[in-house]
């Protein structure tokens, strides 16, 4: 959506996330990366991307391909 409500019609994410998306943040305006909404939920793919559960996408619906999220063993 644009800052009045109105539809973007230039974000198109194609077939998007292959399972549901539980959480959505947006970046701030005054960020370096504003503009780009980070995703996470019970999804392997995002329009045909392999993504596991996380993925930041570019104001247009792309895949951001410089987002490289590690996933860290968790400690016992």
């Amino acid at each position: 959506m644009n800052d009045d409500g109105t539809l973007d019609a230039s974000f198109a994410p194609g077939l998007g996330a292959d399972g549901i998306v539980y959480a959505i943040a947006v970046y701030p305006t005054n960020s370096i990366y504003a503009g780009k909404v980070l995703i996470g939920g019970a999804f392997t793919h995002y329009n045909g991307t392999n993504l596991n559960y996380i993925a930041r996408l570019n104001a247009d619906g792309s895949v951001d391909t410089t987002f490289n999220p590690v996933r860290r063993p968790t400690a016992l």
